[in-house]
């Protein structure tokens, strides 16, 4: 069963949404305004391979279009890898984004769990890691950088000392990038001339267009090559191919974000701390990982009656139903949220502050 966040229940446009990690700034005027004005050229097909899209992209990223491959959002991508190479051992860095699992299990992998500690903060022990790559020898490797939903990232000096462990035994390294945008941080795109490692982006987060959906893929071109052998033609709509160049040269809309980020990140965390039953993990990304002092499912219901909606985190590897994730979101409803926590937090007493 797939679980992820977004709510779909009754009054849906009445119920401030905490759990998608989605910009709050919404979908750029740039692209309502390139929607109304194409609406003619609905009727025409989108090319096959989004070849012009990822000639943009390779001009953005200093690669050729042929190191590039684009998907209908980032998950298209991770299935289409999964068939594509089909390994017999992936491994995993747990809690993770669950569909990386499934799209394994569904190419008949065995997936690998490496634990990351929440009494260390989620933080990767490289010693650790290239040890379960020497025993294991895994075919595949997955990182979300940063992770959902623990918000760590792993700079490209620690990337590059696993990308060439993996090498010696064989294995590539898969990075999702999907959230990076949001803080600003160093790509992995410099340490693609290894050969041996698939970068994976979404626009679908940082550009508010999840009804759209648009990801992409970068690696060497066997890689990519390979990945087009098995990927259905006209996965990616007219209107996602066209859209990429607008979407790069949209410099006010990337300001907006960058100064909204900034501001209410800062915010959102100065009050998470006066949350007297949670405790936040700090974050690379546009959500907070945080620690109940009472069960996520009892909070997420005293939340919905009071009209906000959070994504509890039970079905993810490791995390107990103790861990919620809440998304930034922008003042006027961040203001409403943390309200009704400090409402809640009067409702329950005292109770004994989660570390």
């Amino acid at each position: 069963m797939n679980i992820h966040g977004g709510y779909f229940g009754k009054n849906r446009k009445k119920i401030l949404d905490f759990s998608v990690n989605l910009n709050p700034l919404g979908v750029p005027e740039s692209v309502k305004d390139y929607i109304v004005n194409h609406l003619d050229a609905l009727d025409t097909y989108p090319e096959i391979e989004a070849k012009t899209a990822r000639e943009q992209l390779a001009v953005e990223y200093d690669l050729e279009a042929s190191n590039i491959i684009m998907g209908n959002g980032a998950v298209e991508l991770i299935y289409l890898l999964a068939r594509t190479i089909k390994p017999k051992k992936v491994l995993l860095l747990q809690p993770t984004f669950n569909e990386y699992e499934r799209a394994f299990v569904q190419s008949d992998s065995e997936c690998i769990n490496y634990s990351l500690n929440s009494e260390k903060a989620f933080a990767l022990e490289l010693e650790g890691i290239l040890d379960m790559i020497v025993t294991n020898k895994p075919e595949v490797m997955i990182v979300c950088n940063p992770n959902n939903p623990t918000g760590t990232y792993i700079g490209n000096n620690i990337l590059e000392k696993i990308i060439k462990t993996l090498k010696l035994h064989g294995g590539i390294l898969m990075v999702d990038e999907s959230f990076s945008a949001f803080e600003n941080l160093p790509t992995a795109v410099s340490l693609l001339h290894h050969g041996n490692v698939f970068l994976l982006r979404s626009m679908t987060k940082y550009y508010a267009i999840a009804g759209i959906r648009l990801g992409y893929g970068m690696g060497a071109e066997t890689i990519i090559e390979k990945m087009k052998l098995h990927k259905e033609p006209w996965t990616l709509n007219a209107i996602a191919c066209n859209i990429v160049d607008v979407l790069l040269k949209d410099k006010e809309y990337q300001f907006k974000t960058k100064e909204w980020y900034k501001e209410e990140k800062a915010y959102f965390l100065e009050n998470l701390k006066k949350v007297p039953f949670l405790h936040a993990f700090e974050s690379k990304a546009n959500f907070f990982l945080c620690r109940c002092a009472l069960d996520s499912s009892e909070l997420k219901n005293r939340l919905l009656e009071k009209g906000i909606y959070i994504r509890t985190c039970n079905d993810f590897v490791n995390l107990e139903e103790k861990y919620i994730r809440l998304a930034i979101r922008q003042r006027v409803e961040n203001k409403q949220l943390f309200q009704m926590l400090f409402d809640i937090a009067d409702e329950i007493g005292e109770i004994e502050k989660v570390q």
